[in-house]
């Protein structure tokens, strides 16, 4: 969202930088662990731009309920899209939110599955690239993930509802089914 023009995506995570061979540090102990003739960069000022476009607000989401040419992507885990798990004064999904848990593009050690398979999975459900796609979760960190995912693909048309279900969840006038 703010334009960076290297963003990286450590593809298995912190358990694939480890198989590596690769240390880790904490915060505060970088300058203890790094050898004297390795000394960490001097960070640059920043100067990025907004991606706006990569965002959805909730009127977003409210509009695209009742257009054909828009999917809603759920990625939060079964029990909250199905609404036996409650974690705003409302339970439930988006009306017309296909469910694609967020993880489900993983393979078992983290990693992401090969192109065809995860393009595989997100047609099955009708997320497809000729489509405007809004992806949401709890708080717009899982959904984000899916946003980076898709973005990669190549689908043009992606954006990350950041207000997720702890906006649209607790506002009485959201529109919320219980799927079956």
């Amino acid at each position: 969202m703010l334009d960076h023009p290297a963003v990286k995506l450590l593809d298995g995570g912190v358990k694939a930088w480890l198989k590596t061979g690769r240390p880790l540090a904490r915060i505060g102990e970088v300058t203890k662990s790094v050898p004297v003739d390795q000394v960490p960069p001097t960070p640059l000022p920043f100067r990025g731009g907004r991606r706006l476009d990569y965002l959805a607000t909730r009127f977003d989401v409210d509009r695209a309920v009742d257009d054909d040419a828009t999917v809603i992507v759920d990625v939060r885990r079964a029990s909250e899209y199905k609404g036996t798990e409650k974690r705003a004064s409302q339970a439930g999904t988006v009306p017309g939110a296909v469910h694609v848990f967020w993880r489900d593009h993983l393979d078992e050690n983290g990693a992401l599955r090969s192109v065809e398979e995860v393009k595989a999975l997100y047609e099955t459900k009708g997320v497809t690239p000729d489509k405007n796609i809004i992806v949401f979760c709890q708080r717009g960190y899982r959904s984000a993930n899916t946003f980076i995912v898709l973005a990669s693909l190549g689908y043009p048309q992606v954006r990350n509802y950041m207000g997720s279900w702890a906006e649209w969840g607790n506002r009485d006038e959201s529109r919320i089914i219980l799927p079956d």
